[in-house]
């Protein structure tokens, strides 16, 4: 039997690499919203998921922003574990981290986090 030999170079190769991402709702801003849910897990009665915002344009240069969020379904509230402000759309390009505060936001109806909760708890009971 033959050994596969990998280069060490390919092992340390870094990417981000999320999985499918699918179109929840489309902002009155123009922001695209994500939710990848192959991500969506479940921890002692929370969810987590990745969830990505595309920009159409950003002053700032910004163009897109992937976060790594907990949910609580039965409560309708959410918190932000970490952020990543990127400058490609679509998650891509060098980006910035930001810890998330460890505070919970209670989604409003209506609004997108509150959309995106429900996509997010929705899915769960598929």
């Amino acid at each position: 039997m033959k050994k596969l030999l990998i280069p060490l170079f390919l092992i340390l190769i870094s990417f981000n690499s999320y999985g499918e991402w699918q179109f929840v709702s489309k902002s009155t801003t123009d922001e695209s919203h994500y939710i990848d849910t192959d991500t969506i897990k479940e921890h002692n009665g929370y969810f987590f998921w990745w969830a990505l915002i595309d920009f159409p344009k950003d002053a700032d240069g910004d163009m897109s922003i992937v976060s790594y969020t907990q949910g609580d379904c039965s409560m309708s509230r959410q918190q932000i574990q970490a952020l990543y402000i990127y400058k490609k759309p679509m998650g891509n390009g060098s980006n910035i981290h930001i810890n998330g505060d460890g505070k919970w936001d209670y989604v409003q109806p209506g609004t997108m986090g509150f959309r995106k909760l429900n996509f997010v708890c929705d899915f769960i009971k598929k």
